[in-house]
């Protein structure tokens, strides 16, 4: 009776304890945020707000409302090792009960992190508890909390005095060094590394560095410092002196990349802003120097072209306190003295005469737009590739150009070879317009090495009738002769461009003339070529006719001299031409027809000619190699048919 008795006590708690859990109440939160922070160390003081709200999760047929909330650890202490903070004492927003199964309003709570706090992970719990109005107890819930304070700002460098210095070659370098500064660390030091040689001129740099105690890495700062070789022979003597320098390329290349027969133009001024009360600062004989420097520290300035007065230096005269002096230097690349692309260092500097290792400037902030010294500009000079090497110098075209009509015209220009190799055998020069009836081909014979210069002249006549206007005449170069195919390999890329005003005598001439081929067209034949002409003035006339522009490429031209046609009447004339052996391609000349001695017109003509092929049509060496592989065959054919024949016999 009495284990009966025990078991039925233990089953009645049992089942107390069971229908007491499953009609409790739990409460949870929800709505978190701001309870895992990091922030960056700081010598101020910081606030982390945590927001979070309270909810009753039903457990069962629970209805009841939840009682006597309570958030126990407030304020929470947040702990790093021996470190710690604390949050405020109240929460905002605090609740002390919840309605069944709702979630509460939002709550926040406070935390300030002091000033330079010391850095960790610091760690604590938010417990919240209760009861039901039946006084059974909640289980208490907790919020972790953690803010991590953390250094991972970089040093920052500062670089004493400035970041571009300059020193005279042979001169003596200091290093002023750089500091730095960290929100965490109070001192920090700054290492550089310099490549400074004051013995070579060039550009070196010197790079500083820094780490605080928590590894973090400053960004690196640079100075750069220029080893100058002074134009100056005792270097500037007054750096509180500058000059104002522009260099303008007039040519085809750039401000700082020029090219053979560049115009350059370098103005330069001094401004001499110094005052006195008894003209101490005057200056007598100012002059200005011009330097171009190459890789091996050789001036070529005085090997330039020159177009300006006294070339690479000039004596300005007499400046005063308060007044200024202006120059410009105007040169011209010349082709001569470049064989190869490469890089140079234009100086200038201003000296009384007589005084320069006294009193001289060679400064200009203006320099440094070519590079990074004020004492020199950084100037390429590029030559050009092979179908660009060839030219025209156009300032050497009598320009400007101007004619009457039936008028003969004479000019000359210079040719340049301004590439970097050496042409040879011969090049030519054409010269063409079809409304003035210009066809012209001038052969230069010889070679035309890099760097030098020939002149090519050409003489035409201008026709009666053409119009009253600027023609403009088209010149080419060809070059690289290639004799084993008679052709040029060069062409220039660019066609140059010779104006002729044509301005009174021009009345349009009275005929017309067409042509045709009748004949030939092949390289070592006769060339026939049936030109027919018409009258359309108002009176019989008289014509004769000529050739020209034909002796490049064939000889002895034939053409009937008269023909006397009436007016509107048209007739036939017949040009004979003897083609040269290695002549191929097209090929032009020209029909000139007279009346009374007077040139009337002159009509281009194109003609295509086809070129030998064959043994006979090689040439040089290529020929003599050819025959003795035909006469080699020959003998070898002899000999096995003399093998065989004796075969034969023996059998």
């Amino acid at each position: 009776m009495r284990n009966k008795s025990l078991s039925l006590m233990i089953a009645s708690i049992f089942a107390m304890v069971f229908v007491l859990g499953f009609l409790s109440a739990t409460v949870a939160f929800t709505g978190v945020s701001g309870n895992t922070t990091t922030l960056e160390y700081s010598t101020s003081a910081q606030t982390v707000t945590i927001s979070f709200q309270a909810q009753d999760v039903d457990s069962g047929a629970d209805t009841d409302n939840l009682d006597n909330l309570l958030f126990t650890t407030v304020p929470v202490t947040l702990t790093s090792g021996p470190n710690n903070f604390n949050s405020a004492s109240t929460i905002i927003g605090v609740i002390t009960s919840l309605t069944d199964s709702t979630t509460s309003t939002q709550m926040s709570l406070t935390f300030t992190v002091p000033a330079s706090q010391t850095l960790g992970n610091y760690l604590g719990t938010l417990i919240l508890s209760g009861d039901e109005p039946t006084g059974a107890p909640l289980t208490p819930v907790n919020l972790g909390i953690q803010i991590k304070i953390v250094d991972t700002t970089k040093p920052v460098i500062t670089i004493t005095g400035s970041s571009l210095e300059y020193v005279a070659l042979g001169g003596t370098y200091t290093n002023a060094g750089a500091t730095a500064t960290d929100n965490f660390d109070s001192a920090i030091t700054v290492t550089s590394v310099s490549t400074v040689n004051t013995l070579v001129a060039g550009t070196y740099t010197v790079i500083y560095s820094a780490q605080d105690s928590n590894g973090n890495i400053a960004i690196q700062k640079t100075r750069t410092v220029v080893v100058y070789e002074n134009f100056c022979t005792a270097g500037s003597s007054d750096t509180n002196l500058a000059l104002a320098v522009d260099i303008t390329n007039k040519g085809t290349g750039e401000d700082d990349e020029w090219l053979p027969l560049d115009t350059i133009e370098i103005e330069v001024e001094f401004d001499n802003n110094r005052v006195s009360t008894n003209g101490l600062y005057d200056i007598n004989d100012l002059t200005f120097k011009l330097g171009i420097f190459d890789s091996t520290g050789k001036n070529i300035a005085g090997d330039m072209i020159w177009i300006s007065e006294d070339a690479e230096e000039f004596e300005f005269g007499d400046v005063d306190e308060g007044d200024d002096a202006k120059h410009t230097f105007i040169f011209r690349i010349n082709p001569a003295e470049f064989s190869a692309d490469g890089n140079y260092d234009v100086k200038i500097k201003a000296f009384p005469s007589g005084k320069e290792a006294t009193d001289c400037i060679s400064q200009s902030s203006d320099l440094t737009s070519f590079g990074t010294s004020k004492y020199e500009a950084d100037i390429s000079i590029n030559l050009p590739g092979d179908d660009e090497a060839v030219v025209v110098d156009k300032e050497t075209l009598p320009l400007p150009a101007t004619t009457q009509c039936e008028q003969k015209v004479t000019f000359s220009t210079d040719i340049w070879n301004i590439g970097d190799k050496d042409f040879e055998d011969q090049i030519m020069i054409t010269l063409f317009n079809t409304e003035l009836g210009v066809s012209e081909n001038k052969t230069i014979v010889g070679d035309l090495d890099q760097g030098e210069m020939v002149q090519a002249e050409f003489t035409f006549n201008v026709p009666a009738g053409v119009e009253e206007k600027i023609h403009n005449l088209d010149i080419k170069t060809y070059y690289d002769w290639d004799a084993d195919n008679s052709e040029y390999d060069e062409v220039s890329k660019e066609t140059f461009n010779f104006p002729l005003t044509v301005s009174g005598n021009c009345v349009p001439p009275a005929l017309t003339i067409s042509a045709s081929l009748e004949s030939g067209g092949q390289a070592g034949e006769s060339l026939v070529v049936k030109s027919t002409i018409t009258n359309t003035g108002n009176e019989e006339t008289v014509y004769t006719f000529a050739v020209s522009g034909f002796s490049d490429w064939a000889s002895n031209a034939k053409v009937n001299n008269t023909l006397t046609l009436a007016a509107g009447q048209s007739g036939d004339i017949w040009v004979t031409l003897n083609v040269d052996k290695k002549t191929s391609g097209d090929q032009t000349f020209n029909i000139e027809s007279y009346s009374e001695g007077e040139l009337l017109k002159t009509q281009p003509v194109q003609v295509g000619i086809e070129g030998k092929q064959g043994l006979l049509n090689i040439s040089g060496s290529d020929s003599l190699v050819a025959i003795l592989i035909a006469l080699i065959s020959a003998i070898v054919i002899a000999i096995i048919i003399v093998l065989i024949v004796k075969a034969s016999r023996k059998k």
